[in-house]
């Protein structure tokens, strides 16, 4: 990306994109595709917290759950939608998945 083009600001809890700010002043809807809720029960998470005892909290390698991505499959297919196992693609939160499409169907030039 050349200096003249606009420029991505990657923050640590969310995507920007600098001209958000430009499009809001100009009456334009800016819908914000990177704040989630994670559906857990507070109480749940302090118990796993206070019960976790390993000396660092990584990611799981969603390829290999494979008991995840056939409950993804299962699921859809009781309202009648199939996948396969190699066309369901587990991500590590809505934000990365959501990065992830913009980045395998929308070209380099083109504006959201």
């Amino acid at each position: 990306m050349n200096a003249s083009k606009e420029q991505t600001l990657c923050h640590t809890h969310r995507l920007e994109i600098v001209p958000m700010k430009r499009s809001r002043k100009n009456g334009k809807t800016v819908y914000h595709l990177n704040i989630g809720q994670p559906d857990i029960k507070p109480r749940h998470f302090y118990k796993a917290m206070h019960d976790f005892n390993d000396e660092t909290l990584e990611y799981a390698d969603s390829r290999e759950r494979q008991s995840l991505i056939e409950a993804v499959i299962s699921y859809y297919d009781k309202i009648g939608v199939h996948f396969e196992y190699d066309d369901v693609f587990i991500t590590n939160g809505g934000s990365e998945g959501l990065i992830f499409a913009f980045l395998v169907t929308m070209d380099e030039d083109e504006e959201l």
